[in-house]
């Protein structure tokens, strides 16, 4: 399914991004833990913390940076316009708008 049929297919008023019991590792290190977050359609998103609070692990887990850290790894959702997006047939398209700023 492409990017433009996953949004025409998403019901009204369905959130954006649907984060539901993350947890990441590094190793043994658990650094994430059952975090969950709905971010509605059309909304911007600040993440804001201390040094060390995952701000950065929580971001990586999003864009799929997280799964090339060697040892590491995550559980839970991540659904983004419906589509799970650790499922394995989910693979970004060429050219998806993206914008991630650290």
């Amino acid at each position: 399914m492409t990017a433009e049929a996953a949004v025409e297919a998403r019901e009204p008023g369905a959130p954006k991004i649907d984060v539901r019991q993350l947890n990441a590792w590094f190793k043994l290190n658990h650094a994430l833990r059952n975090v969950s977050l709905t971010v509605p359609d059309n909304s911007v998103l600040a993440i804001i913390g201390p040094s060390g609070c995952g701000k950065s692990t929580f971001v990586r887990c999003l864009n799929r940076m997280h799964e090339l850290v060697p040892g590491a790894r995550q559980s839970g959702k991540v659904l983004v316009d419906g589509q799970d997006l650790h499922a394995r047939r989910v693979l970004w398209e060429a050219g998806a708008p993206a914008e991630i700023v650290f």
